[in-house]
């Protein structure tokens, strides 16, 4: 029926306008969106006839208005919604059930559909082809600033999935997120048997990323490889749903981890475990998601909504690369070299081996020292950054401006970066200020953090055009990230032997990206598992998960670790929290190599606006406009290999 109402009016168009494969392409996609709800037949041939444009200069013209309108609609809404949740973010106090219920709500959940009711959802779509991932790879080499704009334009309304099912979909991620924002491990409540006082008084640790530093920050302290063990298995009594309610965010009891006991004034009490709780979030997620899956015929599974559509390359060419690194004969040289320094054979938690970043032999306590003298706080770090910027080569003037379009507040969570949805709002950085403070570790993150925010300023405010906003996909903005977190204490000034820390610095990024490309491969197996079994139960879930997580270890890392059947890398808390989201960090060094391979001997800050202003290419387009290459791990494998042979040199 839609078939031959789309004849109908291609024929009478042709009467006006020249016919063509791209008027066809154009109605087509306009009439397949056309529902009942939006009017009649009739009506749809009248709007068709009197907004069909075929006259570039008019196209020209349309496409300014949308680009205008949109910046400022993205923007504002965007800004709305960033306010809304801002108590699940950010450090401000005690959240209350009314943050919880207000947390719900967005004010872009029904945005897509109003487009469509207000018809501007289809002027786009009369005016402006869709187009496949597969043509934008090939027709993308010859198009120009306006040939991607139109493109860009289009896909924000290839897909029509009702508000409803966009605001119920959205939360579970919520909850998800207020459920991870809060799960803390009181550490100067655990003890190991009769031993007690393991940590430092009112050290809390937030699961999973404050449990893994911890391990990272205990290799300064010799003779610590007991406390790194029961810190683990902390993080496997999560895994395995073991830890009691009653320890989560609470530091009213003592918990030995070891043996699984619980004691309030000395004396061992009853508990209940936490259960499948975490798996319950992700199956939720995955339910949600599910109900969006027939309104995306195109991207029919949440799967290939996240690779195709989103990251922009297929899980199949996503799971390639991260099994080419996992197979990579140069992790054995370097697990040779981790042995080596640590004097003893490679244990499971040994995959979070900090040394490679640790071009200085400060201690823990000494770098929180540094960075508290040299930023306070969180007023201190946001008027240093025009200076962290200059100092990674930015002119003055543009360290100023990126730095006026920078936001810094006090994460709840580990920390993150929340973009700007238009030109004139800030991007946000976020970190943890541990009593009001920073330390080394917040310092950590905030630089990480800072590399997504300089990405998000650039690709939104010098862009060819809002409507191109971005970078590829998160996979890009993690590489930049990186590549500022690998340079946090070259700009502490603790650096002291720069050959030796680049070196270093290489090799922490193939270890980095080797860990979580295992990591990864569980997310994305756990998915797989759900779409092929979606009545899998939270338990059905969990151990699913368990057995994955084994697998994948006995596959890649046990044949280097020495130890068998660990689950450590079931741990990540964003498989719980933000679904398909893990395979961006590996994703993110592969890309963070190749951008480093191409700036090398150049500069940095030169490099990454040429780079990050170019709009949002399809990667391949955007790597090889800017680079020359396409997609590859081999660069990060070689980099290592090249690294670890030089560093032997130096010996």
């Amino acid at each position: 029926m839609k078939n031959h109402i789309a004849e109908k009016i291609i024929t009478e168009l042709s009467l006006s306008h020249p016919k063509n494969e791209m008027m066809e392409r154009r109605v087509n996609q306009t009439v397949r969106a056309w529902s009942d709800i939006d009017g009649t037949e009739e009506e749809l041939r009248e709007f068709c006839i009197k907004n069909y444009i075929s006259d570039e200069d008019e196209l020209g013209k349309l496409l300014k208005k949308a680009e205008k309108s949109f910046d400022m609609i993205d923007g504002y809404m965007l800004e709305t919604y960033r306010r809304i949740i801002e108590p699940l973010h950010l450090d401000t106090g005690e959240i209350t059930e009314a943050d919880k219920i207000f947390a719900d709500f967005n004010p872009m959940s029904h945005l897509t559909e109003d487009f469509f009711h207000s018809k501007i959802a289809f002027l786009i779509l009369l005016n402006f082809p869709v187009y496949t991932l597969e043509e934008k790879n090939e027709l993308g080499k010859k198009w120009g600033d306006r040939e991607w704009t139109m493109a860009r334009l289009a896909d924000r309304f290839s897909q029509r999935v009702p508000p409803e099912v966009i605001r119920k979909a959205m939360i579970p991620t919520s909850r998800a997120g207020m459920y991870i924002s809060d799960y803390n491990v009181f550490m100067d409540r655990i003890r190991d048997g009769e031993r007690t006082g393991l940590f430092p008084k009112g050290m809390k640790l937030i699961s999973h990323w404050g449990l893994r530093d911890e391990i990272k920050a205990l290799y300064r302290e010799p003779g610590s490889e007991d406390r790194q063990e029961l810190v683990k298995t902390i993080l496997e009594r999560i895994v395995r749903g073991e830890i009691p309610s009653c320890v989560i965010n609470s530091g009213e009891y003592e918990w030995d981890p070891k043996e699984n006991k619980v004691y309030k004034d000395g004396a061992e009490v009853e508990f209940e475990s936490e259960g499948c709780v975490r798996y319950g979030h992700l199956k939720s997620i995955f339910e949600a998601d599910r109900t969006i899956d027939p309104f995306t015929p195109n991207y029919p599974t949440a799967i290939e909504r996240n690779f195709n559509g989103g990251v922009e390359i297929s899980e199949t060419e996503v799971r390639g690369m991260l099994e080419t690194v996992l197979n990579s004969e140069v992790i054995r040289d370097l697990a040779d070299y981790v042995s080596e320094k640590l004097g003893r054979p490679l244990r499971s938690f040994d995959i979070w081996y900090p040394g490679f970043r640790d071009a200085s032999t400060l201690s823990e306590e000494r770098l929180d020292s540094i960075v508290a003298e040299k930023y306070g706080d969180r007023a201190g770090f946001q008027k240093s950054i025009p200076g962290i910027l200059t100092d990674l080569g930015f002119s003055k003037e543009r360290a100023e401006f990126l730095a006026s379009k920078i936001t810094v507040d006090p994460s709840r969570g580990a920390g993150h970066a929340m973009g700007a949805g238009g030109t004139e709002f800030n991007s946000h950085l976020r970190t943890r200020f541990p009593g009001g403070k920073m330390n080394y570790n917040s310092y950590n993150v905030a630089i990480h953090e800072l590399g997504h925010c300089v990405e998000q300023v650039f690709s939104l405010n010098m862009a060819p055009s809002p409507l191109m906003s971005g970078v590829p996909n998160t996979a890009f903005t993690e590489g930049f990230a990186f590549v500022f977190q690998g340079r946090d204490q070259d700009l502490l000034g603790v650096s002291e032997d720069r050959t030796r820390s680049d070196l270093m610095h290489r090799l922490h990024g193939f270890w980095h990206c080797f860990e979580l490309s295992g990591v990864s491969l569980v997310c994305m197996d756990a998915w797989r598992r759900m779409y092929e079994n979606p009545e899998t139960t939270p338990a059905e879930l969990r151990d699913f998960v368990i057995e994955t997580a084994k697998s994948h270890w006995n596959k890649w890392f046990e044949p280097i670790f020495g130890e068998k059947d660990s689950i450590l890398l079931a741990v990540y808390s964003h498989m719980i929290e933000y679904g398909l989201y893990l395979p961006n960090y590996p994703l993110g060094e592969i890309i963070r190599s190749q951008v480093e391979s191409h700036i090398k001997g150049k500069s940095l800050a030169v490099e990454m606006e040429k780079l990050c202003t170019q709009g949002r290419l399809t990667p391949d387009a955007w790597l090889y406009k800017g680079t020359g290459r396409k997609i590859s791990a081999e660069s990060l494998i070689n980099s290592a290999k090249e690294a670890i042979d030089l560093l032997r040199a130096m010996r």
